[in-house]
């Protein structure tokens, strides 16, 4: 009985195996990459969502910011918030500025 399960079940698996494995190993190969691919897309939309999400939310922290009096104890670290706003949304030369000015405010940080 055994036997016979055998001679019916063999033919049956061996037409389940691919007659060129190296074709098979390429479909899959290229499934797999096209795969990664569209999520690497994916992934890459998502970020830039992000990315988009955090510079439209700093330039309206940048916008609601009162004008820094420089007199005021607080004007270090406005200057300091300011400038990191500026090199976040890649205005280097605005960040640059400010954090020269929180350098003349307290010397002995630089």
């Amino acid at each position: 009985m055994c036997r016979y399960l055998l001679c019916l079940l063999i033919p049956l698996l061996l037409s389940c195996l691919p007659m060129h494995p190296g074709r098979a190993d390429e479909g899959a190969r290229g499934r797999v990459e096209k795969e990664g691919a569209e999520a690497s897309e994916t992934l890459d939309r998502k970020i830039m969502s992000i990315n988009a999400e955090i510079k439209e939310s700093l330039s309206k922290q940048l916008s609601e910011m009162p004008q820094i009096d420089d007199t005021r104890s607080e004007a270090f670290d406005a200057y300091s918030k300011r400038g990191d706003i500026h090199m976040f949304l890649s205005d280097f030369a605005k960040a640059e500025a400010d954090y020269l000015q929180m350098v003349k405010l307290k010397p002995e940080v630089d």
